[in-house]
């Protein structure tokens, strides 16, 4: 062979059907979701999954890589979970924005600090945010 890579993944064909991943972390977020999606749902199509750090679901060591490689990331998503909960628990208590809109707020630099937001009443807003309040206090609404 002359004029082609040499380092090219091993193929069981010229032909097998493979979808490439960047990481297998992206598949699912639970261990068992990826494991059904490599091995039967995938597997039992001929397909093999590959990613960029040279996972193939094909190779001998596939099966083993799977798992371990879900597992972690599968604990890797509870963690991160857990760390931005925390973070914008931290933002609301210090009266910072966590994202998204508000109807009746807007976000507007705080005078004291200019690296964050504050909320701020929209008047007009607010207006119609009293109005529903009033109806449902009056029975009304």
């Amino acid at each position: 062979m002359t004029g082609g890579p040499t380092n090219r993944t091993p193929s069981t064909s010229a032909r097998t059907p493979a979808v490439l991943v960047e990481s297998q972390s992206r598949l699912s977020r639970d261990l068992v979701g990826a494991l059904e999606l490599i091995f039967r749902d995938l597997g039992r199509h001929g397909v093999r999954l590959l990613d960029t750090s040279g996972f193939d679901s094909t190779s001998e060591s596939g099966e083993m890589q799977a798992v371990m490689g879900s597992l972690i990331n599968a604990t890797y998503v509870r963690q991160l979970a857990k760390m931005v909960h925390r973070s914008l628990g931290e933002r609301a208590r210090g009266g910072q924005s966590c994202g998204g809109s508000v109807y009746g707020y807007r976000t507007v630099p705080d005078p004291d600090d200019a690296e964050h937001k504050v909320w701020m009443i929209d008047e007009a807003e607010a207006k119609v945010v009293r109005r529903i309040f009033d109806v449902i206090e009056a029975g009304t609404g």
